[in-house]
């Protein structure tokens, strides 16, 4: 599993006369790759997603979870789609971070 999003052979670095590194130069198709990376994991980093990271740790933390086995997800979605609407109902918009047993949702 290749770790990096480039390598050596991606960059080609261009150096003035006196041999100080002056560009980088990358292909367009690693630049969008980057470019696709960065955005993907950009959003886990925003403050909004952070708040409701903390926010689910507090619920985890203070017991608010329901356990649910496999063959009870049904139930579980059910209770949080109650949870999602009574927040949109109460306040326009959802700010709920409710979880289950040690996975955020």
């Amino acid at each position: 599993m290749n770790l990096t999003l480039l390598d050596d052979a991606d960059v080609k670095v261009v150096y003035d006369s006196q041999g100080v590194k002056r560009e980088v130069l990358i292909s367009y198709e690693k630049y969008k790759e980057m470019l696709a990376f960065i955005e993907r994991y950009a959003y886990f980093y925003s403050q909004d997603v952070q708040e409701r990271l903390q926010k689910s740790d507090e619920d985890l933390q203070a017991g608010r979870y329901i356990r649910v086995e496999a063959a009870e997800v049904d139930k579980a979605l059910g209770w949080l789609n109650e949870c999602i609407g009574a927040s949109f109902n109460r306040k326009g918009m959802s700010t709920s971070s409710s979880t289950w047993e040690g996975t955020r949702l």
